[in-house]
């Protein structure tokens, strides 16, 4: 309710200046939707239920447009405007008129020049927000393109003035805004009650000057089969313009460390670049990342589509890594600049600062060089290795080690020929056979590898990585790509471990000091691998175990920098993304099902009993922060694990360590791609 007062009141305030200064301001707007080079829609808010109208004109205020019904979200759409043309207007309602303002047609047909603004995610931080818009209305933009998150929940219709529609007052009224729904906009009813776009505003198309602008909903069904996908391929060969731009909420080809893509990557993609789209503008993760260019490899060189993510409106920032196909990547507040000029469009990235951070040129008369063009049937090759390597089931090295025998095998997509040189890297110690190999494969013909491996114990860790260099053809000449290098992990080895946590009589103190004698006695795990078993976490974590009739007790101390600790992400009790934040996880099997804890930095647990998100085991946890890292001390209650356990029940254990900072998990036992958890996998847990 206090939220609602304060809006209240903030409406009475405006209200009683724009009385004594002689217009009257709305609740939200008036901002422009849908700009033609004939027309374009006005909406505004009002307190009450009123009928808008529009007093418009070149010149004078000669001409007037009107809503038939009383509405509190006004939407009044102008026609027979001249291209290209300046208008004043004004907003009426009742007695209350609003201050003027103007906006220009789009331009007639056959104008090639524009600006276009791109940005997203501005939700949750007006202030950022309003810096940005205050930044974006000093270059003068003829339109602006929002990738979604304009909120941080849709449905809550307070936060559509406070978040979104008060920050972008400095362009709002003069410049129209097209946009597509993000995850956070919820697919609300708020969201359709704000926006008037083409089409059925779910997906929709524009032209502007020589710029065909599509926008598609991610948040929504994006396959071959669904109706979007229909759309979008009708769309695209219904195109004429020179310039093709694409907006949605979430990358097809990210720069996060740890966040999914969209399944339907691959089939946008495909379209994109079958009907020469060529930039491709999304939001989703908070920081700028621009590809390089991304399209086939045929016997002629190609131009490809550049994707850009700018999610750095105002939401709080995410962490950014380099990809094989990221040209440039930088976690800040920003927004995009394109001037568009004839078959040139020129691009300029500016920080909340003011300054330029990135610049680019998309040229229509300019061959991309292969050092800059990203191959994507390598791309699809890389998926479908890995997918291939997930379905290779992890064997167990005894003893006296492992040998085995690896098989990978899949289609791929190129349609000129090429060479696969490939080498196995890391994994000294193994002996494989071969371990260097030239495969040339023709169009349409599999890629098929064998080998076997043999290793002791001792040198089972790290596992080797299959190392690939694929290049086209000698045949195949003025082509190549820069995405060259694949890396795969087929090999796929656990070690037989037991751990037997040790045995107390007086349970420690849960204080996260770790200052118990006991604990210096206890069975410690300090080896976490990385990339599938393949590499050493290299932040070091020390793990122990102890145990009495009633608890099984964890302590841990874990290499932090502490400064980094103060800027991680905030958790509670039962956050659901603990897995995500820094953290020390373990995962107990009784032989019917897994028990998992994931204990922050913080103290704060998740603790799940299969899947079961809402279960409560009492665990309790506390953690100190010291100059090398962070000490954590944790009670897990044993009673209803031992309850459920199946007679004679063959209980494992792992553990993990996820590096909050890089965003790396460790795992004493690797937990590999595909087999997810397998508690075969694991380690015997001897209580």
């Amino acid at each position: 309710m206090r939220e609602a007062r304060t809006y209240l009141c903030v409406v009475l305030t405006i209200l009683l200046s724009s009385a004594i200064s002689g217009f009257s301001q709305p609740v939200l707007g008036p901002y422009l939707q849908n700009i033609k080079s004939d027309g374009v829609t006005i909406m505004w808010e009002t307190l009450s239920p009123s009928v808008g109208k529009v007093v418009y004109g070149e010149d004078e205020l000669s001409m007037a447009a009107a809503e038939t019904q009383p509405r509190m979200i006004h939407e009044v759409t102008l026609t027979d405007l001249k291209p290209g043309t300046a208008y004043r207007y004004r907003c009426s309602w009742e007695d209350q008129l609003s201050p003027s303002a103007q906006f220009q047609t789009a331009p007639a047909e056959g104008t090639r020049q524009c600006r276009i603004i791109l940005y997203g995610d501005s939700r949750t931080n007006r202030d950022v927000h309003k810096r940005i818009a205050t930044l974006i209305a000093r270059e003068s933009p003829d339109l602006v393109l929002h990738a979604g998150d304009l909120v941080t929940s849709g449905s809550v219709r307070e936060q559509w003035k406070r978040e979104f529609f008060d920050p972008i007052s400095p362009f709002a009224a003069s410049t129209t805004w097209f946009t597509v729904p993000g995850n956070h906009e919820q697919e609300s009813e708020n969201y359709y009650n704000y926006v008037s776009l083409p089409g059925n505003e779910m997906w929709w198309s524009t032209d502007y000057a020589n710029v065909h602008i599509i926008g598609l909903d991610s948040c929504l069904p994006g396959g071959e089969d669904s109706e979007q996908y229909k759309w979008l391929v009708q769309d695209l060969q219904n195109n004429r313009q020179e310039w093709t731009i694409v907006l949605f909420h979430h990358p097809l080809f990210n720069a996060h460390p740890t966040r999914p893509m969209p399944d339907f990557k691959w089939a946008w993609q495909s379209l994109f670049q079958e009907y020469g789209v060529d930039l491709a503008v999304s939001g989703h993760d908070h920081h700028y990342h621009r590809t390089y260019p991304i399209g086939a490899v045929l016997r002629e060189p190609q131009r490809g589509v550049v994707h850009i993510t700018t999610g750095g409106g105002g939401a709080s920032l995410y962490p950014v890594v380099g990809r094989p196909y990221s040209a440039f990547q930088r976690s800040c507040h920003h927004f995009v600049v394109l001037d568009v000029g004839g078959d040139r469009i020129v691009g300029r990235v500016i920080d909340i600062e003011g300054k330029g951070i990135d610049s680019f040129i998309l040229d229509k008369q300019s061959l991309v060089s292969p050092e800059e063009y990203v191959s994507y049937e390598s791309l699809v090759l890389d998926r479908d290795l890995r997918q291939a390597a997930d379905e290779i089931f992890p064997v167990l090295a005894g003893r006296r080690g492992r040998e085995t025998e690896v098989h990978l095998q899949t289609k791929t997509q190129f349609q000129v020929p090429i060479v696969v040189v490939g080498r196995w890297l890391g994994g000294n110690l193994w002996k494989i056979n071969p371990a260097e190999f030239r495969l040339p494969i023709e169009p349409g013909q599999d890629l098929d590898l064998r080998c076997t491996a043999q290793a002791e114990r001792e040198n089972v860790y790290p596992l080797p990585t299959l190392d690939l260099v694929v290049n086209v053809a000698p045949t195949v000449k003025n082509v190549g790509f820069r995405n060259r290098n694949l890396w795969v992990h087929p090999l796929k080895v656990a070690l037989e471990e037991e751990l037997k946590p040790k045995r107390i009589r007086h349970a420690p103190v849960i204080d996260g000091r770790l200052d118990e004698k006991d604990w210096s006695k206890a069975p410690m795990v300090d080896r976490f691998l990385v990339d599938e078993g393949t590499a050493f976490q290299e932040k070091k974590s020390q793990v122990l175990f102890m145990t009495n009739e009633e608890k099984l007790f964890i302590g841990a101390h874990v290499e932090q920098d502490p400064a980094r600790l103060q800027d991680l992400e905030e958790t509670s009790p039962d956050y659901e993304r603990m897995d995500r934040v820094e953290n020390i996880a373990v995962y107990i099997w009784n032989g019917l099902r897994f028990y998992q804890f994931f204990i922050a930095a913080t103290g704060d647990i998740l603790d799940m009993r299969g899947s079961d998100l809402s279960w409560n085991s009492d665990a309790i946890a506390m953690t100190s922060v010291d100059p090398a890292g962070w000490t954590v001390e944790v009670a897990i209650p044993l009673a209803e694990m031992i309850r459920e356990a199946p007679p004679r029940a063959d209980w494992r254990i792992n553990v993990t360590r996820m590096d909050g900072v890089t965003g790396q998990r460790g795992e004493w036992i690797p937990i590999f791609s595909g087999t997810g958890l397998d508690p075969s996998q694991f380690a015997r847990l001897n209580l």
